[in-house]
């Protein structure tokens, strides 16, 4: 259809998409889920999606699940083995056949009054959806980037990195990205983030939760912080709000509010360009330590998640807030102390249920160890724990470094509060960028 092929390119070139697209449909489908109708399809893909697809999804899916059908996906090899064709199927009894050339142009519809032509849709129907699964699923592997989806390009084949975009230039495995804020006021102004981590451990950061870095501080500077945070475990742990169990371990939160020896750790290098790479040039940080002291048994961390958030089903406009926390021991671990475990890539779907509580090992779990200065970055929806320490375990001190996206709001306070704000006093000396990263942002 002309009309469609006039979008679907305008689609490739990275035109912004009409916000009302499909909209007479839509109205269609609102009108009749709400008077108690039912409207869905099964499209049938493979994991790698093709432009013409993505523009399905944008153009038609989205708006279409959000108005109320029942839009959901098989993989190919999952088909069943059921007779099938692409068929419309009214009111569980009026069979539309359609058939395509081999560009896959519409050539005509058929109504197939046929009783066994019927049978043969509604079984097709009834098992094609019971292997299938919805849109929110679809648009999560995505965002994961669990299914292939090739960049979009220009018609022309020109690069789509021109003009205002931004671009991602790798020399030498150090990673640069210009971003462009999208800053109406400020003229759009560009940004440039450049990290040593190389392309690989970015995406293996992105594939499976997590990267570790060995040495990310040295050893002076780790004792140092180790000292710090166990003067603050000691001056809390009595305290009414303190977040402790009594004599095994304690968690202190607002760090840079308590300590200004903590303040360097807002600028460190590469986890803060690692960040930004991933989250976008605009973050704001935490920090927070736990501390289990020495010669306690069984202390350990149940399986959790730091952003327990993501709603079953995934509402297709979900915004997934996706975050990175980077974890710096300060102490040996070993197992005396507990390893820690991570589930490689539980953070993707949000589809992992653990009871509370459980510190059972799980199939494919990993296991780290530690030297002082060592770190780890998770995404914050990685599952992970401890295993519980041993009687003759020594102090287990670490830092939880978060980056946040700016516009991503803190949560509520807990835990002892600081006396006074050294941020704010921070902030009020400090530069653009160090008011920035202590959480100073506006739309």
């Amino acid at each position: 259809m002309d009309e469609e092929r006039e979008h679907f390119e305008d689609y490739l070139t990275g035109k912004p998409l009409p916000p009302d697209r499909n909209a007479e449909w839509a109205r269609n489908i609102r009108e009749r889920v709400a008077a108690g109708g039912y409207m869905g399809r099964v499209h049938i893909i493979d994991h790698t999606l093709t432009p013409y697809l993505q523009f399905e999804i944008d153009w038609y899916y989205a708006i279409n699940g959000a108005a109320g059908e029942d839009v959901r996906f098989i993989f190919r090899e999952d088909v069943p083995d059921v007779t099938y064709t692409d068929t419309w199927l009214f009111d569980d009894e009026i069979v539309i056949d359609l058939s395509y050339d081999k560009e896959g142009r519409l050539l005509y519809l058929n109504r197939n009054d046929d009783p066994e032509r019927l049978r043969e849709a509604r079984t097709a129907w009834h098992e094609f959806h019971a292997r299938s699964f919805p849109l929110a699923d679809l648009l999560s592997m995505i965002r994961s980037e669990e299914l292939a989806v090739p960049r979009r390009l220009p018609a022309s084949g020109g690069s789509a990195a021109t003009g205002a975009a931004g671009a991602r230039k790798v020399d030498d495995d150090v990673v640069s990205t210009e971003f462009v804020l999208s800053d109406q006021g400020a003229g759009y102004p560009r940004r440039t983030v450049t990290t040593t981590a190389t392309p690989d451990e970015l995406d293996a950061l992105v594939r499976t939760g997590y990267l570790v870095r060995r040495n990310l501080l040295d050893r002076a500077t780790s004792d140092t912080l180790a000292d710090a945070v166990l003067k603050l475990a000691e001056a809390e742990a009595e305290r009414p709000e303190a977040e402790s169990l009594p004599g095994k371990s304690i968690y202190i939160r607002s760090l840079l509010d308590k300590d200004a020896v903590f303040h360097p750790l807002i600028r460190l290098e590469p986890a803060l360009s690692i960040a930004r790479t991933l989250l976008g040039p605009q973050v704001w940080i935490d920090l927070e330590a736990r501390l289990n002291f020495a010669g306690r048994s069984d202390v350990a961390v149940p399986w959790h998640a730091h952003l327990p958030v993501i709603p079953d089903p995934m509402p297709a406009l979900f915004s997934h807030p996706h975050q990175i926390h980077c974890l710096i021991y300060l102490d040996h671990v070993t197992e005396r102390e507990g390893a820690l475990c991570l589930l490689p890539g539980s953070h993707r779907g949000g589809d992992v249920r653990l009871p509370l509580g459980d510190q059972s090992d799980r199939p494919g779990q990993v296991e780290l160890f530690f030297e002082p200065g060592d770190a780890v970055l998770i995404h914050a929806g990685l599952w992970h724990r401890t295993v519980p320490s041993s009687a003759d375990a020594g102090y287990r001190r670490l830092l939880l470094l978060g980056y946040v996206p700016s516009w991503l709001r803190a949560d509520t306070g807990r835990g002892v509060p600081a006396e006074r704000s050294l941020t704010a006093e921070l902030a009020r000396t400090g530069d653009a960028e160090t008011r920035e990263l202590l959480g100073e942002f506006q739309w």
